[in-house]
């Protein structure tokens, strides 16, 4: 019988209910976008990101299976692990873009609230645009073609590699997170100096910084996530299988797309919820 464990069970169900609630969030701003029929390309690279996670779910479960994720590794039968290399390469490449088009998608919306307006701002959020337009491209193309031939990368196991025409793939993982963090807390810091050039009353102003500032949580999972990382590539474990280090990448993605879709329910929270006008001091039509 397939060893399941109940660490394996919850593995499955992070991935799987993280990836809808990303479904949800994405499919709540369309509908508030519908309501002020604003589309923007920022709101088409969230769809974007979120057809990513969708493929990385659903990848990243198999591995789980594939590779008894949450299983203790002397419960793990003998088994052929061609398709947890596989599955776990697709789910990689399905992550890699994820991040950057956020990214992009939040600077994006950053434009359209006012960031258009201090020329250094401007210079900031283009700069910002370019360096995640071609991480999409170098990482992704890094990440498919790691090693030459390419199916080695599903062919032949990471620890077996010496002497081949491959990428440390540790080296890789952590150089992207890095790179990630330090873009994500620069994404972060720039609502505070667009938000207090807006014209509006201070409630309002705090209220925009407050849920920008959900990014935070994404920045501080994503610390999180390179720890583990580190772990699993350069630290040696009695019992590898048996944690949930493997999800962070799903549930990192995730939280990314929930966090930059909130800011864009402004419309459909002001028509679920007509108090908030009065608490945030709004008395006039936006």
């Amino acid at each position: 019988a397939y060893p399941y464990s109940s660490l394996q069970v919850l593995s499955f169900a992070l991935t799987v209910v993280s990836t809808a609630l990303a479904i949800i969030a994405c499919s709540l701003r369309m509908y508030s976008r519908s309501l002020t029929r604003s589309f923007g390309i920022d709101d088409w690279m969230i769809c974007t990101a979120t057809l990513f996670t969708i493929n990385q779910c659903w990848s990243s479960s198999l591995v789980i299976h594939y590779e008894y994720i949450g299983v203790h590794a002397a419960d793990i039968p003998v088994h052929d692990e061609a398709k947890a290399l596989l599955y776990s390469w697709l789910a990689v490449v399905f992550y890699t873009p994820i991040l950057s088009l956020v990214k992009t998608s939040i600077l994006g919306f950053l434009l359209r609230l006012g960031g258009k307006q201090r020329r250094g701002v401007r210079i900031a959020i283009y700069t910002l645009i370019t360096l995640n337009t071609l991480q999409i491209i170098a990482v992704l193309a890094v990440t498919i073609f790691q090693c030459t031939p390419v199916n080695l990368v599903w062919s032949t196991p990471s620890s077996a590699r010496e002497g081949l025409r491959c990428i440390n793939p540790g080296v890789l993982v952590l150089s992207v997170a890095s790179w990630n963090i330090l873009t994500d807390i620069l994404v972060v810091a720039l609502p505070y100096r667009i938000f207090f050039d807006i014209k509006t009353n201070k409630r309002m102003r705090n209220a925009l910084i407050g849920v920008f500032m959900l990014g935070i949580v994404v920045t501080v999972f994503s610390i999180v996530r390179l720890y583990y990382m580190y772990r699993i590539f350069f630290t040696v474990s009695p019992d590898p299988t048996y944690s949930l280090g493997y999800i962070l990448s799903a549930i990192e993605s995730n939280l990314a797309i929930i966090a930059s879709s909130i800011p864009a329910l402004w419309p459909l929270a002001r028509l679920w919820f007509p108090c908030m006008d009065s608490k945030l001091g709004i008395n006039h039509h936006y």
